[in-house]
């Protein structure tokens, strides 16, 4: 199993300081499933993130992981926690 990840973050409170980095993969609690990431999208949330204006100066304190609307695989763990969570 792979043990990096790769993550779209806002490291450094300023305008476009987002990276692709990679970071090992945390370990999963007994209420969580880990996730393979088919695709992801940018929603104003993010945008605002990335030129890192006062509403993100406000709600946000770096280091911000980016892409939070995406689809997934569920690769282990469960999903009976999460009532909206459907495999398909």
């Amino acid at each position: 199993m792979t043990t990096i990840q790769n993550v779209l973050i806002m490291e450094r409170p300023e305008p476009d300081a987002v990276e692709l980095v990679q970071r090992p993969l945390p370990a999963m609690g007994r209420e969580e499933a880990r996730l393979r990431i088919l695709t992801a999208g940018i929603c104003g949330t993010d945008l605002h993130i990335a030129k890192w204006n006062s509403r993100a100066a406000r709600a946000y304190s770096p280091p911000v992981a980016l892409g939070h609307e995406f689809c997934a695989d569920r690769l282990e763990g469960i999903v009976a926690a999460a009532a909206w969570a459907r495999q398909g």
